[in-house]
């Protein structure tokens, strides 16, 4: 647990900022933040409480969620913008990385290396540049994804299906693998849909390209190997940081171990080649998206010196965690 880690220059907070997308590897990377930041690590939920006067208007822990603040004291806000941020980063002094499922900072551009902060979302008060932030998140192949969130929500507590509001989930809780499909093939262009359900638009993608540069990228089919990459870049703001892990979270390892193949033939036959197709064609987008950060991470590697030597040393740390959990 690295408590010490602070800002290079001394005056500049430097904060990991983790966009939580569901169902990508995003569990295990929070459990990398909570071992390398301890309390300073903020794991967000997507709640805030009702009464703004009893408690501080910014999104609770998940730690907090039925215990220090009841349910019935929270309302679910999917929104998550710039003003958020910093607003929670303002009210905690001491966080240095921050995770919130479903992130997208729409009309923001959070530039890390310039200490740069440009959006709408009345930020003014903070271009003062106290902070130094670092947008990560991880993308998947949009086919396992949407099957492994059909799982996901079925084991989801029922107070979290009471809270969604959103009719894909109360489908996944009654429904089959192929139900649920169709329901999102027959519901693609549906705008009022639950935040952490990502449909990329044209513009959402522009918006993502633009400000590339601006994140760190990962792809779940590539985790390893989009862990290296970061861990080159963040090594300068964060002196001594490791993201090595022992284990995958919150994840079927039979399908984390089949290959691609496999995994595409098992959904197939659950739900028919017909609607595997429709499915796809009804999300380019996300495909689109997905392909460009997948050229990106290649980028990256391409830059980096002796990336397989970096590789190896990684997945022998990975291996001396795993070997020392089992013992």
């Amino acid at each position: 647990m690295k408590l010490f880690i602070k800002c290079v220059d001394g005056k500049l907070r430097n904060v990991i900022l983790h966009m939580h997308f569901p169902k990508t590897g995003g569990s295990t990377f929070n459990s990398i933040l909570n071992r390398e930041f301890g309390k300073k690590h903020y794991a967000l939920s997507f709640f805030k409480p009702k009464n703004n006067a009893k408690f501080h208007n910014s999104n609770i822990c998940w730690s907090d969620v039925g215990g220090t603040h009841e349910i019935s004291e929270l309302t679910p806000v999917w929104e998550f913008d710039a003003t958020d941020i910093f607003d929670m980063l303002e009210y905690n002094k001491d966080a240095i990385a921050v995770s919130r499922h479903g992130i997208f900072l729409e009309h923001t551009n959070l530039n890390a290396d310039n200490n740069e902060f440009d959006g709408t979302n009345n930020i003014k008060d903070f271009r003062s540049k106290k902070y130094n932030i670092f947008p990560i998140f991880f993308l998947r192949k949009i086919l396992f994804w949407h099957m492994s969130l059909y799982f996901q929500q079925r084991r989801d507590p029922e107070y979290m299906v009471r809270s969604s509001y959103d009719p894909r989930v109360i489908v996944a809780k009654t429904g089959n693998l192929r139900e649920y499909t169709q329901f999102c093939v027959d519901h693609a262009n549906d705008l009022d849909y639950h935040k952490i359900m990502f449909n990329w638009t044209e513009y959402a993608i522009d918006m993502m390209v633009r400000h590339i540069k601006l994140y760190q990228i990962g792809i779940t089919e590539r985790y390893n190997e989009s862990l290296v990459v970061m861990e080159q870049k963040l090594a300068k703001y964060f002196p001594g940081i490791d993201l090595s892990y022992s284990t995958w979270i919150n994840v079927d390892e039979n399908r984390r171990t089949n290959t691609e193949m496999q995994n595409m033939s098992e959904l197939k036959k659950w739900i028919g080649e017909e609607l595997v197709e429709k499915f796809t064609t009804s999300y380019p987008q996300s495909t689109k998206l997905y392909n460009i950060i997948n050229a990106e991470l290649d980028n990256r590697i391409s830059c980096i010196p002796d990336f397989g030597q970096k590789m190896d040393n990684f997945e022998r740390r990975c291996q001396r965690r795993a070997l020392a959990k089992r013992e």
